[in-house]
């Protein structure tokens, strides 16, 4: 059974202003607020002054593929840097919730679209994310090549076998053809409650993607959050 843990953050290079930060939690809480959770919710907290907690990821597993490979993704056990990238970061499990995982994609890029000029991390040490990690900015997803580049040597610095280094190969392949995230329709992973609230035929939407249903999960809770002005 997969178990997805999204560990996500505004990188270092981008460091938020604090009205941007209030912002970016005030859509989060609306999004936690409107989505039904398997385990944890959306959990970015502005950092302390004296400094923030760190959050680390023992390891990464490729666990997704298309197509034949010559390491199982399991195989391989990778150390992580991330702890110390994110100007802020926060981490949710959402178990084997395929759904959860793109809620918190499509926070992510919800959030990237209102402040472009921030550069967000998304990781994932279960399979959904299908690079390991992804940068996310004003809205558009690609992969980390620095995160691939530098798992791929670590895998080869410690195995000494180059076949270690396949599983990032096939990684990078993977973002370069845009599959960065674990996907279905949603007719194949079932009818979804938070749908109800958007006021649409089941037929309307079976045929969307997991990745556009969340998106629009996402748009709805932040615009039903929004004070209308007089």
């Amino acid at each position: 059974m997969s178990n997805f843990n999204l560990t996500y953050g505004i990188s270092k290079r981008t460091p938020a202003s604090g009205k941007v930060l209030k912002e970016i939690l005030d859509v989060q809480a609306s999004v936690n607020n409107a989505c039904a959770w398997t385990h944890e919710r959306l959990s970015l907290v502005a950092p302390r002054e004296s400094g923030r907690a760190a959050i680390t990821l023992p390891f990464t597993r490729f666990g997704y593929a298309s197509g034949p490979m010559t390491v199982h993704p399991e195989s391989l056990v990778a150390g992580s840097s991330g702890s110390s990238e994110n100007f802020i970061q926060g981490s949710t499990r959402v178990r084997d919730s395929v759904w959860n995982a793109h809620i918190v994609a499509a926070f992510l890029k919800h959030v990237s679209r209102m402040h472009p000029g921030l550069l967000f991390e998304l990781r994932d040490e279960g399979g959904f994310v299908v690079t390991g990690s992804v940068w996310i900015r004003g809205g558009n997803v690609e992969a980390n090549r620095e995160f691939l580049n530098r798992e791929r040597a670590r895998a080869l610095e410690v195995t000494g076998d180059p076949q270690a280094a396949s599983a990032y190969v096939w990684a990078e392949l993977q973002g370069l053809a845009g599959n960065y995230f674990l996907d279905t329709t949603l007719s194949e992973h079932g009818p979804v409650p938070e749908l109800r609230d958007l006021g649409a035929r089941w037929q309307e939407l079976e045929a969307m993607s997991l990745s556009d249903a969340a998106s629009l999960v996402v748009e709805h809770a932040t615009k039903a959050a929004t004070p209308v002005m007089a």
